[in-house]
């Protein structure tokens, strides 16, 4: 038995009996007219009219077989049936005898009652039927990834509202434009495990620490184009720091590979302006005095908040020490400021020391026509804020009208002058008499 391989190139061919193939018949070339019809699926070869086929021959016709988007279909519905790795998204079992994949699972790429060889030998007309082959697909896979830094201290339910919002746009289509997945889905919908604590997902979800992952599809075409745009990632009082190129991610799908897109949040709390002003009025007031005030700070979640030698060199800060953390004082004249940033959310609590010992009341006024007596202003820094401190020390004399230091001044210098003249006039009448 002799065998004789005749090599058909479907994908070459469009139209039937127009192409020319050439095989080897012993020490002669034949060559016959090929084609092959799409739409009925029919590969026809037509020997020249002199040739016979040879009874001692068996003769193979090769044809390379590209899975089609049915076949890719079939086996995205067959992955969830089959639990072996080597063999998931198959049903089909070749037939003996069948090639490469004899025996093993795959896609059949014929059926008993369509896949046949018809001939004509000697005027009468036979035919065959194939046997059942599979192919292995080249399917390739697609997963999303995503990591946040920076949001770790929102609470449990800032967190959820996060996740809530922060929404990605999913598409894949073939590269012939057919849709495969359009969908949208949220950071809710991943899972998430951090510190043994798991999130509720779905089971195509692989957990890690500060990381989470989705399986968007398996089982795609090879050439796949995908797209995947992140939206709604801002939070109040934090910097979304990710480039706004970076939001958006697309690609092909390769064969037998997985693709993943990965999306990195870092986030970083805004810095707040906060001023402290003071203010010395009062007709026996003291411009050039020194208030002394102390600020204690604590992050969103009550924690000390400590700032850095840089930040305390440049406001001019002084430390209470070790025992004392979060804690740091400082002086202000009339007229002079204080400002410096800290994070959003940011807790503070800043009092000027007592003075009233010395005559002075104290005020606080945020506003105009607010004129609050008190010492000590606590507050969440959310916005940009101004803290006046008012100190004010005045005397009162008996006949009621209010004079100044400069009139309490001039007042005792005249006094004093006068005293003076009389003292200067009665040594002279003492001279006089005598």
């Amino acid at each position: 038995m002799f065998l004789r391989d005749i090599n058909v190139p479907i994908e070459d061919i469009k139209d039937i009996l127009n192409n020319k193939v050439t095989f080897q018949d012993g020490t002669q070339n034949v060559t016959l007219k090929a084609g092959y019809d799409s739409k009925t699926k029919t590969i026809t070869l037509d020997f020249p009219a002199e040739y016979q086929l040879n009874a001692e021959y068996t003769y193979k016709v090769i044809a390379n077989i590209d899975a089609t988007e049915k076949a890719y279909e079939n086996y995205r519905k067959n992955l969830t049936d089959n639990k072996d790795e080597n063999e998931k998204g198959y049903k089909d079992v070749a037939d003996a005898g069948t090639g490469t994949h004899a025996g093993k699972k795959g896609m059949y790429t014929n059926e008993n009652s369509e896949a046949k060889m018809t001939y004509t030998f000697r005027g009468e007309e036979y035919t065959e039927l194939y046997d059942k082959p599979v192919i292995k697909l080249h399917p390739g896979k697609l997963i999303l990834e995503k990591e946040v830094e920076g949001l770790d201290s929102l609470t449990p339910e800032q967190l959820e509202q996060y996740k809530a919002n922060l929404k990605f746009k999913i598409k894949v289509k073939t590269k012939n434009d057919t849709s495969l997945k359009e969908e949208e889905i949220t950071l809710t919908d991943l899972a998430k495990e951090s510190n043994g604590n798991e999130d509720s997902g779905n089971s195509s979800n692989t957990n890690k620490r500060n990381k989470y992952i989705y399986t968007v599809m398996e089982g795609i075409n090879p050439g796949s184009f995908y797209e995947i745009t992140e939206d709604g990632g801002e939070v109040e009082g934090y910097i979304w720091e990710t480039a706004a190129d970076k939001k958006s991610e697309n690609g092909t799908i390769a064969k037998d590979e997985t693709e993943k897109v990965s999306f990195k949040n870092t986030y970083s709390r805004k810095k707040i302006p906060l001023i402290i002003n003071k203010t010395v009025e009062g007709n026996m007031s003291e411009k050039r005095k020194e208030f002394a005030f102390s600020i204690t700070l604590k992050d969103a979640n009550g924690a000390v908040y400590e700032l850095s030698d840089e930040e305390i060199k440049d406001v001019g800060f002084s430390t209470k020490g070790e025992d004392q953390k979060g804690v740091y004082t400082f002086t202000l004249k009339d007229g002079e400021s204080k400002e410096f940033s800290l994070p959003y959310g940011c807790k503070y609590t800043i009092s000027e020391e007592d003075y009233s010992s010395l005559g002075y009341k104290t005020y606080i006024r945020e506003k105009k026509e607010e004129n609050q007596k008190r010492m000590t202003e606590e507050e969440t820094l959310t916005q940009k804020t101004e803290i006046n401190f008012l100190n004010k020390k005045e005397v009162i004399p008996p006949t009621g009208v209010e004079t100044t230091m400069t009139a309490w001044l001039l007042m005792t210098g005249v006094t004093l002058l006068l005293g003076a003249v009389f003292l200067l006039f009665g040594i002279r009448r003492k001279r006089f008499v005598a």
